[in-house]
This record gives structure tokens, sequence and C-alpha cells, in this order.
């Protein structure tokens, strides 16, 4: 948040919402003993959707700051992704830019201790050959024709 200039107090009230915060889960009709919740967004909490999409749209700004190595939007800009709440799609002209960009994503998103789900990530090639997949932490990328 000090990254887009909210004011400390602001920060520090935010933090203190979360500081010390405990979770309780309800298996097979017993109450679990109560436990330490140290990542993720308070799930209910007003603040919860803002504060994530406030980390996402850092991770993709330092993601793609400096990149230029998405398609040509207009004549002086590229577009380097398409972003819909958790749902991130990387463009990139070649395969070494898209394996540098998707790199460039799990470590940024890590500083922040989010994880790129390999299981529900996917590769689309539209009009180019294929080579090598893309990799992430030395597992293959899926490739698929369709976007959904």
């Amino acid at each position: 948040m000090q990254h887009y200039g909210f004011p400390p107090k602001f920060i520090a009230i935010i933090q203190q919402l979360y500081e010390n915060s405990t979770c309780r889960v309800i298996h097979k009709g017993k109450l679990s003993d109560p436990f330490a919740v140290r990542t993720g967004v308070r799930q209910g909490c007003l603040f919860s959707p803002t504060i994530f999409l406030i980390d996402i749209a850092w991770i993709m700004r330092r993601t793609t700051s400096n990149s230029n190595t998405g398609v040509q939007w207009t004549f002086a800009r590229q577009l380097e992704d398409l972003d819909f709440v958790d749902n991130i799609s990387l463009l990139s002209h070649k395969q070494q830019q898209a394996q540098t960009k998707l790199t460039r994503l799990a470590e940024e998103a890590a500083m922040t201790g989010l994880t790129i789900n390999i299981k529900k990530t996917e590769v689309m090639r539209v009009n180019t050959k294929k080579e090598a997949p893309l990799q992430l932490h030395g597992e293959c990328i899926t490739e698929s024709d369709r976007f959904t």
C-alpha cells in the first residue's frame, strides 16, 4: 500500500486488523482448536477484495515494468497482460519472452506470499510454431487451444 501512497496511519490500521488473526474449522461436527492465520485476506472483510487487488496490481506492475514484450496495442504501446481478479493472461510474441515473464510473475507473487497454481495454468499459442513447453518451478505447463 505504501507503494501507492496510502498514508502510514491507514496502513497501520489495516495491519492491526490482521495482527494475531486466528481461525477455527468445523470438521465432522467438531470445532478445531484455534490456529494462527499468517497469510491471505480475511474472509468476509469488506477491505479484503480491495487489498487483494492492490496486491495483484503491484505484482503485475513489477512483472511487466520495462518489459516491452507484449503485443502491439497502439502505435506507441504494447499490451503485456490481461487480468481479471486472480486470472492473469501474459502476452508475448516469443517463447523466451513468455518464459521470462512467467518466471518473473512467480517471483514477484512469491514476494507477497502468493503462488501460481500450475494445475490451473495453461499456455495458448496463436499463429506460432510449437516450441519447448513453458516451465514453472521445473514443471511443464499444459498447452491448450482454447481460452476460457
